[in-house]
């Protein structure tokens, strides 16, 4: 009886030791997956920065060439008819100035 007692104490410490290695087990791989997930979610922010910054800097050139164009537009305006600008520029200017003095 006291070999079987022995037997089941050794078999429990046993056991013990195999839990204690299985719970480090986890706890390591707790770890690593929690490692991944911090450097997934750095990874995809990084990505999601980089297609925002491409994003703003395609709109920019869009905006860019457009501007360039409306202005190349109104200067050619301006040089094949000189003097139906100045009179449309003095016509908005009077109007405007009329719209700011009565406030």
């Amino acid at each position: 009886m006291a070999n079987a007692v022995q037997q089941d104490m050794n078999d429990v410490r046993s056991d013990l030791r195999q839990l204690r290695e299985d719970l480090d087990s986890i706890k390591a791989d707790l770890a690593r997956l929690a490692h991944t997930a911090v450097d997934s979610g750095k990874d995809k922010a990084h990505r999601a920065r980089e297609r925002a910054g491409e994003k703003l800097e395609d709109a920019y050139e869009r905006v860019r060439h457009e501007s360039e164009r409306a202005f190349d537009c109104v200067q050619h305006s301006v040089e094949e008819r000189p003097i139906t600008s100045l009179l449309t520029a003095f016509g908005v200017g009077m109007l405007l100035g009329k719209i700011i003095s009565e406030k």
